[in-house]
């Protein structure tokens, strides 16, 4: 039995979920948290793979990256071939592709998180949370954590009322 294709589609899905987390993610979080009056444009264009066909996507692929195209000319620059028909092209074709089922489910999963549970994570010093919200070292910030239930670390802390 050839193995040559398994081994091939093996890798194709295992190096484009990698970059699709690690793009994915951070395109997620801004479409969920961004309220920036482009976030439509953002959310049309990782959406677009979902209503072009996926040979008209290919096609566009290789008008956009062939030789006679600047962006062509810069990869070929960089890598030393040309994109099209390599296991480097079908890995960016098949990351455009599916970065939609990749961005759009994770953004909504993101939205769908109470705001309460973000603000409090973001009073006990989450990085995830005090990206959008004030740093949890200030005075005020501090005082909302003493307040919090449960946030007293032993009985004799006298900041808990002990």
């Amino acid at each position: 039995m050839n193995w040559q294709a398994f081994v091939l589609t093996a890798r194709l899905a295992t190096l484009t979920s990698l970059i699709l987390i690690v793009i994915g993610v951070p395109v997620a979080l801004w479409v969920a948290f961004s309220r920036r009056r482009w976030k439509f444009l953002v959310e049309a264009v990782v959406g677009m793979p979902l209503v072009l066909p996926p040979t008209v996507l290919g096609f566009y692929l290789l008008v956009a990256f062939g030789s006679g195209t600047a962006m062509g000319r810069w990869y070929e620059r960089l890598t030393g071939s040309t994109l099209a028909f390599t296991f480097s092209g079908l890995v960016a074709a098949s990351v455009l592709y599916s970065l939609p089922f990749a961005v759009q489910p994770m953004a909504n999963a993101f939205g769908s998180v109470d705001p309460r549970l973000l603000d409090a994570a973001a009073v006990l010093g989450a990085s995830i949370a005090s990206w959008k919200r004030p740093n949890p070292g200030s005075a005020a910030q501090q005082d909302r954590r003493r307040a919090l239930p449960g946030s007293c670390r032993s009985k004799a802390d006298s900041d808990c009322g002990a």
